[in-house]
């Protein structure tokens, strides 16, 4: 498993996390980019998202009440709350994440890389910075973290589902 998105670091407080309801039968992992949907729940982004709500804290189906032991023996269960935390994707927040070429060959994070924009790919089950994607911008480099392959990354304002 490599480095999915998770929120880093935010220019005037702490990144804003909401618990939001998700649709029924979304299987996406933390780290997943998230958008709401007219229902008001949540969904796992499609490719070249162009609205993005955030990024999943966890997985769908983790919170209290699911992965219970013995859950064919169990007849009623409650307190289960299908929904899951988001770190909201704002004009402030930055996330870090892995970067790839297209595919899983890893970018190593360069100083020469600050201030470009690059689309946003799921490799497997984890999304990442796409830098065989310049046309489908959806993020943009902010910083970089050498020290563990990592990419400081804010959305771009036009792919904010709340800016």
């Amino acid at each position: 498993m490599g480095r999915r998105f998770q929120p880093a670091r935010n220019a005037k407080t702490v990144p804003q996390v909401q618990s939001i309801a998700y649709t029924t039968g979304q299987t996406f992992l933390k780290g997943a980019l998230v958008v709401d949907n007219v229902n008001g729940t949540v969904d796992e982004c499609g490719a070249d998202p162009a609205s993005i709500l955030g990024v999943a804290l966890e997985d769908a189906g983790s919170k209290l009440g699911y992965g219970f032991a013995n859950p064919s023996q169990t007849t009623v269960v409650t307190g289960r709350n299908q929904e899951v935390s988001i770190a909201v994707a704002d004009r402030d927040t930055q996330f870090s994440c892995r970067g790839v070429n297209g595919g899983t060959d890893p970018v190593l994070p360069l100083q020469t890389h600050i201030g470009e924009k690059y689309g946003v790919v799921k490799v497997g089950n984890d999304w990442c910075l796409d830098f065989a994607d310049a046309v489908n911008t959806r993020c943009q480099i902010i910083d970089i973290r050498p020290e563990d392959n990592a990419f400081l990354v804010k959305f771009l304002e036009a792919n904010l589902a709340r800016p």
